[in-house]
């Protein structure tokens, strides 16, 4: 059964109740960029609001002070912890323990439950929505339902947030449609994604005169071009892909999010979150801290448009190699460094299969907990050591 959003509230109010006389919380996210942004919003308001906060990336360790478990079920019945989860489940309870799940995204219901009991940001609440876009919560006709739609209204009412109907590509509105198009990772697409010599030649198929100059507002002022383009991206999908894909993946609504003086589409932040958070641990952190000054969260948009060419060509070789070729799924790693990008679009391409998704850097075979989780439930992440989960990570990948 599905948990209101007032029930969330009233749990994580409880929970915070329990933990004053500690001072502290540790928050501990599985890395995703839903997580992350939910981590963010968490620790800036915990801080504001008296506590010691910190995030940890190591759940299999076992902690002794209170703990926020977001996406991982990892609560232990001798310390104050609260786990909360994606998903359908009723609440889990054991001694100072509980878990409980949330049929929107972490970033949006924690966003709301926090603004239930202390004041939030505008812009914490506006990045929530992003979260949603990683659980592909936007793919309606309409857009947005549920939570992050009530944020969407909200935030409208005074201009933190625009929605308007268009192309689901990265820079949409931002930059030509050739790099929108060649830089576009969700949805990626097969045989375009990373190649503008490719992207060229659809645009000069569909009637582009001029493919390096073709902007957004081109297209938008033409319902025919509008129309062939939307036809050849979804046509190219489907063909590249092993199972159904919906139309609402290249065309849909859109949501703008007012940084600073300007306005950001939701679907470049997503991008931003996915691909700093596999290049680099440090960059994990950085996005984590971002929510404390908009101003830095602008900077690291901008630290990911200065890499996202050679980014995007890594991982396209490495998605086209596994596409096409098959195999065991190890992936030479030079830019990107967890496996987490790969697993997503493969599970898209519908060639996700059930072994581990692996990184190899030299002799080094390594993966990420999340993968781990999706395809092994029997392996107890908090009894286990370091040189354990090495061992365990290396038979996985195997």
């Amino acid at each position: 059964m599905s948990i209101s959003i007032d029930v969330v509230s009233r749990e994580f109010s409880e929970f915070i109740k329990s933990v004053k006389d500690y001072g502290f919380i540790r928050i501990t996210p599985l890395v995703n960029v839903d997580a992350i942004i939910a981590s963010s919003i968490l620790l800036k308001t915990l801080y504001e609001n008296g506590f010691n906060v910190a995030v940890s990336f190591k759940p299999y360790i076992g902690v002794k002070e209170p703990a926020i478990y977001l996406d991982l079920d990892l609560c232990k019945p001798d310390t104050p912890c609260l786990s909360i989860l994606y998903g359908i489940g009723s609440i889990k309870s054991d001694g100072l323990s509980k878990t409980i799940y949330t049929p929107y995204s972490l970033s949006a219901t924690v966003a709301k439950t926090i603004e239930k009991i202390w004041v939030i940001d505008a812009i914490d609440k506006s990045i929530s929505i992003v979260g949603g876009i990683y659980r592909n919560l936007d793919l309606n006709k309409e857009g947005f339902k549920g939570l992050e739609s009530t944020i969407v209204k909200e935030l409208g009412k005074s201009g933190r947030i625009v929605s308007e109907v268009g192309f689901r590509f990265w820079g949409w509105k931002r930059h030509k449609l050739l790099h929108s198009l060649a830089y576009t990772l969700k949805p990626y697409i097969p045989g375009l994604t990373s190649s503008l010599d490719k992207v060229r030649e659809v645009l000069t198929k569909i009637g582009v005169g001029k493919p390096d100059e073709c902007s957004s507002g081109d297209i938008l002022a033409n319902s025919q071009l509008l129309k062939k383009l939307a036809s050849e991206i979804i046509s190219l999908l489907r063909s590249g892909s092993k199972k159904s894909r919906n139309p609402a993946e290249v065309i849909g609504r859109l949501y703008f999010i007012k940084l600073g003086d300007e306005y950001v589409s939701s679907l470049d932040l997503y991008s931003m979150y996915e691909v700093l958070s596999v290049l680099d641990t440090d960059y994990i952190v950085n996005l984590i801290y971002g929510l404390q000054d908009s101003f830095y969260l602008e900077n690291m948009m901008y630290l990911y448009e200065s890499i996202i060419d050679k980014v995007v060509e890594e991982i396209a070789y490495n998605v086209e190699f596994y596409r096409t070729r098959g195999g065991p799924c190890i992936i030479e790693s030079r830019f990107v460094k967890r496996p987490d990008v790969y697993t997503r679009i493969f599970d898209e391409l519908g060639v996700l299969g059930d072994k581990v998704v692996c990184m190899k850097s030299g002799d080094r075979l390594y993966t990420s907990l999340s993968e781990l989780l999706r395809t092994s439930s029997k392996i107890d992440y908090n009894a286990v050591d370091d040189k354990q989960f090495i061992e365990m990570v290396f038979n996985e990948c195997k």
